[in-house]
């Protein structure tokens, strides 16, 4: 609210990992999100996700995704429409 009202922000890309991710998601700021898959190995003890909080989503908070672009060039661009949810609280 306050950089749509004070600085006149309309548009704001956020590039984080899981966790902000989960909690932009959690507070309902959300309404694209892009993933990029990248033909690499990691091999970590532990993988990565896009999203990643407190616990997973209880079965009526899973959000299901629009795809509304994909692009092929050494990765696969995807970018999702997010459905309009309120934010939801434990």
């Amino acid at each position: 609210e306050y950089l749509a009202r004070q600085l006149g922000v309309r548009r704001l890309v956020c590039e984080g990992r899981a966790t902000l991710n989960y909690h932009m998601l959690r507070a309902g700021l959300v309404d694209e999100c892009f993933i990029t898959v990248a033909p690499s190995i990691i091999g970590e003890p532990r993988p990565r996700t896009t999203v990643e909080g407190e616990a997973a989503l209880a079965t009526e908070d899973v959000m299901s995704l629009a795809l509304i672009f994909w692009g092929v060039e050494d990765e696969v661009f995807l970018r999702h429409q997010v459905p309009s949810v309120t934010p939801f609280v434990e």
